[in-house]
């Protein structure tokens, strides 16, 4: 049972480690930044003033209630 265990962390665990072949960049979005997952370069997103991708709250129209701003 044991060594069952093992074989199955093994192949588990090589398939997570090797990135798709050819693959370049990766990013899957689950957190909130725009950084990479998987980079064969530099990880980090660029090109982007605010590179945190939570909601902001805004100033409705006229002042009045909320507006969002991704």
């Amino acid at each position: 049972m044991r060594s069952k265990l093992w074989l199955f962390l093994a192949v588990i665990g090589a398939a997570v480690a090797a990135a798709e072949p050819g693959l370049l960049f990766h990013t899957s979005f689950d957190s909130y930044v725009v950084d990479a997952d998987f980079a064969k370069g530099n990880k980090k997103g660029s090109g982007l003033a605010e590179k945190d991708l939570q909601l902001r709250m805004f100033p409705g129209s006229s002042g009045k209630g909320n507006s969002l701003a991704i």
